[in-house]
């Protein structure tokens, strides 16, 4: 990695493109778009195979004058898009990479304090990551997130949006893993750089609004728990990418027990609480069972699974 003191006082801003994949978001993109594309060089869109509500939006975006979408036909997974977006931005000659979810936004001045870390902190950054706060929590997602100023040395994995990352790292350990397809993708590729040694890091002042997804509120017995609503799909894959971690990083912040009560309790609480509850239970014993075959990429078939061996 650079040295601190080697990066220009210019402006850095126009060597980072965001990379920004969108599925199924309608208009809402305008929100994300517009938070962010006045502080970067570029920003490219990568769309999933959405619906015509979305790529009409999408279209509308492209009268920016720093906006390039590409349209894919369909639902190549979160990792694959953001390969895409990477592969761009080297080819382009940009420095820095800013992943962002199509949900999310920038708060004013982000990116410039992304990037000041780097002249701070110089050697051996893998991700400098945003500070995420949730909109429907109402909260900073990470329980040191209050703190306002410096930075956080994070011993575990960051979420993909609102990371800023040098190009160069791609190169010391790989692009994101596309067996996984979606989720766990973030958490993969955070562990592969903890590994290599590089440094992942929260910059308290960058400020991203986020929104995690809807949990309900159950009574169990004599306590509260709380449920996660996904989709039998989100089901499938988290049951089986928490295998593939289990599998692959069992000492990694003891993820190998982590995901193995995750599932046990998901499928638990599904089969309490979930109204298609025989549906999804079905979905997430079948994605366990194809971890351990090791049948990964996407559920559809249409869209072609990819197995490999371990």
């Amino acid at each position: 990695m650079r040295r601190k003191g080697n990066i220009p006082l210019c402006r850095e801003t126009n060597l980072v493109c965001a990379v920004i994949v969108t599925y199924h978001i309608g208009e809402r993109i305008s929100e994300c778009l517009k938070s962010v594309v006045d502080q970067v060089g570029e920003v490219l869109i990568v769309d999933n195979g959405s619906d015509e509500v979305t790529l009409r939006a999408l279209r509308a975006m492209e009268t920016y004058s720093r906006v390039r979408v590409v349209y894919n036909s369909r639902n190549m997974g979160i990792a694959a898009a953001l390969n895409q977006g990477v592969r761009y931005a080297i080819k382009q000659g940009y420095r820095w990479v800013l992943t962002l979810d199509h949900d999310s936004e920038a708060t004013l001045g982000m990116v410039d304090k992304l990037l000041e870390a780097y002249r701070t902190l110089g050697d051996d950054l893998g991700i400098v990551a945003a500070n995420p706060f949730d909109r429907n929590a109402q909260k900073f997602q990470r329980p040191d997130g209050n703190r306002r100023t410096g930075y956080i040395m994070a011993k575990g994995p960051v979420i993909s949006s609102g990371s800023l990352i040098d190009v160069a790292v791609f190169e010391k350990v790989g692009f994101f893993n596309e067996r996984l397809f979606i989720y766990y993708v973030d958490n993969e590729f955070c562990l592969r750089l903890l590994r290599k040694g590089l440094k992942i890091v929260v910059c308290c002042e960058a400020i991203l609004l986020h929104s995690e997804g809807l949990k309900v509120r159950k009574r169990f017995l004599w306590r509260w728990i709380y449920y996660d609503r996904h989709g039998k799909e989100a089901k499938y894959y988290i049951a089986r990418n928490g295998f593939y971690m289990t599998l692959n990083y069992p000492r990694d912040m003891n993820f190998g027990y982590v995901h193995l009560r995750r599932t046990g309790a998901d499928l638990l609480k599904t089969l309490l609480y979930d109204q298609e509850r025989a549906v999804k239970a079905r979905y997430i014993l079948k994605g366990f069972w194809d971890g351990v075959w090791g049948r990964y990429g996407s559920l559809n078939p249409q869209e072609g699974a990819v197995r490999q061996a371990q």
